[in-house]
């Protein structure tokens, strides 16, 4: 009984409670909030690439919505936000997972100061 509890509580850590189930676990995913916030505070770009329901219960005051899937169409748009390809940009989701993939998207498209931010409530804290 005791185990079965424990591989079910694991389950639910790899998977980030409910974010996006084919994402990497966190710790692969995500920079860190801590450096998101420093380049946050220092005028980086920001990208919220949660889909429309989240960021409408609340997203960061300067982010910019992006959904992940729009993220690959919109590279023009986000280039001319950034002003740059060398500018820092932080995107972010509700864990991570979603962040990781937009983080790589913009990559290859030549973004070379991609942060994966991790998770809005995480950024969010004080």
């Amino acid at each position: 009984m005791v185990i079965s509890a424990l591989v079910a509580l694991v389950a639910l850590v790899a998977v980030g409670c409910g974010d996006d189930k084919s994402a990497p676990p966190r710790a692969a995913a995500v920079d860190g909030a801590a450096t998101a916030r420093q380049l946050i505070a220092a005028g980086a770009l920001v990208i919220d690439v949660r889909e429309r329901d989240e960021w409408d219960d609340g997203h960061l005051p300067t982010a910019r919505h992006v959904p992940l899937a729009e993220v690959g169409a919109r590279v023009a748009e986000i280039e001319q936000a950034a002003g740059a390809k060398d500018r820092p940009i932080v995107v972010y989701c509700g864990a991570g997972g979603r962040a990781a993939k937009a983080k790589a998207e913009l990559e290859a498209a030549g973004f070379t100061r991609v942060t994966n931010g991790g998770g809005y409530r995480t950024l969010a804290a004080p």
